[in-house]
């Protein structure tokens, strides 16, 4: 939670001084003029530049993002290499979000793997 440090206008309310905000990072990257039409559907094909926060930014940045990074860059091409035909179990209405307000946690994410 953080507080209003004077009053803020948004959208057609203000949040007065002092009052408490909570963000729901669920919302981050998901503006449609920011990243079009589909913003809410998990693309890896997008095209770049995709500005997102998942690391955080600046002075708040994750001590682990570097690392996170150089993991996700030799894993993922690992599990594509062994798993050439890897694909959803299940059609992607199925999947669900879990109701957490501060991430985007998947109830289950089942794959085939096409072995």
């Amino acid at each position: 939670m953080r507080f209003a440090t004077e009053d803020v206008e948004v959208g057609d309310g203000v949040v007065a001084e002092g009052e408490g905000v909570v963000i729901s990072y669920r919302a981050i990257g998901r503006d449609p003029e920011q990243h079009g039409p589909d913003a809410d559907a998990f693309d890896v094909t997008r095209p770049a530049p995709i500005r997102h926060m998942t690391f955080g930014h600046g002075p708040h940045i994750c001590p682990g993002a570097a690392l996170s990074r150089v993991e996700a860059g030799i894993a993922l091409p690992a599990l594509f290499a062994r798993f050439p035909e890897l694909r959803l179990a299940v059609p992607d209405a199925d999947l669900r979000k879990l109701p957490v307000m501060t991430q985007n946690d998947m109830e289950a994410f089942p794959v085939l793997l096409g072995v």
